[in-house]
């Protein structure tokens, strides 16, 4: 379980989070939606334990973050930070098995199945586009969070999708997905595709202006009422945009 307290922080007088409190459960996926600025990275970074709070406290698996040690963080959540600079020439095979918390052959040929790494494993990461980096470091993480030892482990992804074609972005998220489904897990991702949410999230946090301002089931976060208030809308910009409609579960 992961629990955040009067979570307050910023820098100099400006403020970007402002007394968040949310509790993300085992088995739950999570995902976080708001405009850019609202203070969705910040909340990740704390999350993670890469950040202090200047108030309040995050607790993950009833014991405060900071308590952690990088190597005891190490092995008790997974992180896909949003920007990942490629600057040694590692091939696919050796970020995967960076990943790794054990030799387990069974998981890394389903690791390398689901997400289609066949032809990247002896491709230099510079040498690869945005979206193959992307998937490469997605693998990792769902590598390190499949070889962990028994008991909850928080997976962390910020915008992990962000260079993905659609096929990819379902195909990839949906294996976090069945990673909770399993009730070992809990996923808290920031994404900023509405139909990508809708599809997979459990429940959704909206964030605006650094606070929480719903946290709930998609169907009544994903509301045209409440996408208006939270992203500075119109509701006819939502009727002439029937793109930005979620799928329903179904589809």
């Amino acid at each position: 379980m992961i629990q955040v307290q009067h979570l307050s922080f910023g820098i100099g007088h400006t403020k970007i989070l402002r007394n968040i409190n949310l509790e993300i459960r085992a088995g739950e996926f999570v995902a976080i939606l708001g405009p850019n600025g609202s203070g969705k990275t910040t909340l990740m970074k704390h999350l993670t334990g890469d950040l202090k709070a200047e108030q309040g406290q995050v607790f993950l698996k009833q014991r405060a973050i900071q308590d952690y040690s990088p190597q005891d963080l190490a092995l008790t959540r997974s992180v896909l930070e949003q920007s990942l600079i490629a600057s040694f020439p590692f091939i696919g095979r050796q970020i995967l098995k960076m990943g790794m918390m054990k030799p387990d052959q069974a998981a890394w040929n389903h690791g390398v199945r689901v997400f289609e790494l066949t032809h990247l494993l002896d491709k230099k990461i510079t040498e690869m586009s945005g979206g193959e980096v992307q998937r490469i470091n997605g693998a990792r993480v769902y590598l390190q969070a499949l070889t962990k030892d028994q008991g909850f482990h928080s997976i962390f992804l910020d915008e992990p999708t962000s260079a993905l074609d659609i096929g990819f972005q379902i195909k990839v998220m949906r294996n976090f997905k069945r990673l909770c489904e399993t009730g070992n897990y809990a996923v808290c991702a920031v994404l900023h595709d509405l139909n990508l949410a809708k599809l997979l999230a459990d429940r959704i946090v909206l964030m605006k202006d650094g606070r929480l301002d719903f946290v709930g089931y998609p169907e009544e976060a994903l509301s045209p009422e409440r996408l208006c208030s939270v992203f500075d809308l119109n509701l006819d910009d939502l009727s002439s945009h029937s793109h930005i409609h979620p799928f329903t579960k179904s589809q």
